[in-house]
């Protein structure tokens, strides 16, 4: 995903020369040919994550079209306040590009564990946010992102995400999906944990259970009002996402105070153990088992 993204950033800067990448002393062996290519448009603030944030808002103040980049709770945790400022109060325009969805960085423990960014961004108004699952999703996040009226955030994962979305899925500005007029479950979900969640639809169906898939890639307020309508023909909806329930996706389709739908994902708590990104998708029974089990045990058939 990350080279999916140096690479749209390369083919958008081509065009575009107010485009101007930071980064938080990180991104060694990703952005070299960035920074070779255009000299001038590369800066590498260092560990000031609050000043990288307040540069960033003041250089889109005068025309320019920032990109910053850096570890999530980097991001979006440590200058929450400037976001605020910059993005929220003052509306500048600017893309933030976090790396380490959820538990992408595993071992390293709960300081870079990203599971509350996304109800963060949320708070902010009209700021976007973008949850790609695979290289070519990150391609389209990343266009949605320069295209639009506001400031984004893109969050990425960081674990060589194979490829899943292909030309002839559908896939546009919102979502990416797999249907099928037969199935009267539905999954939605979000991120590079969409492999998991294939991967437990495609147990399934060689089971003869069929199950549809949503995976959200940009979070428009607008937009979950039709994922309400094309979601109303289920039996149940099943919710999976690698971060907190509170301000995620439950919360954003307004699905809360629906009868039909199951969430699952992270507990509410600090996951001090030393795992492998795996190992805490099993633990939060989110990984491909623990989903098609969760479905299995539904009981439901199809028509």
């Amino acid at each position: 995903m990350r080279n999916a993204f140096v690479d749209s950033l390369i083919n958008q800067a081509a065009v575009n020369d107010k485009i101007i990448l930071m980064v938080g002393d990180i991104g060694f062996n990703v952005f070299e040919e960035f920074a070779y290519k255009y000299p001038k448009q590369y800066f590498n603030v260092g560990i000031a994550e609050q000043n990288m944030i307040g540069v960033a808002t003041g250089l889109a103040s005068e025309g320019f079209l920032p990109v910053v980049y850096t570890i999530i709770p980097f991001l979006t945790m440590r200058p929450y306040e400037q976001i605020r400022l910059g993005v929220g109060i003052n509306a500048q325009k600017i893309i933030m590009v976090g790396v380490g969805a959820g538990f992408s960085y595993d071992v390293l423990g709960p300081t870079h564990h990203a599971l509350e960014d996304i109800a963060l961004m949320r708070t902010i108004p009209d700021l976007l946010i973008h949850t790609p699952h695979d290289p070519l999703s990150v391609q389209t996040a990343f266009s949605n992102a320069v295209g639009a009226k506001y400031a984004s955030y893109i969050r990425l994962g960081k674990n060589g995400e194979p490829k899943i979305s292909t030309n002839t899925n559908v896939i546009n500005r919102h979502y990416l999906s797999w249907t099928d007029p037969k199935s009267k479950i539905c999954i939605i979900t979000h991120g590079p944990v969409l492999n998991e969640v294939l991967k437990a639809k495609f147990d399934l169906e060689a089971k003869g259970v069929v199950c549809d898939v949503f995976s959200i890639v940009t979070w428009e307020e607008s937009f979950s009002k039709k994922i309400l309508n094309a979601i109303k023909k289920y039996s149940r909806v099943i919710i999976v996402e690698e971060n907190y329930r509170i301000g995620g996706l439950a919360d954003f389709l307004e699905l809360n105070h629906v009868g039909n739908f199951d969430w699952l994902g992270p507990k509410h708590r600090i996951f001090s153990e030393v795992l492998a990104r795996h190992e805490f998708l099993q633990l939060n029974k989110i990984d491909a088992e623990s989903v098609r089990n969760h479905i299995d045990e539904l009981g439901i058939k199809n028509e």
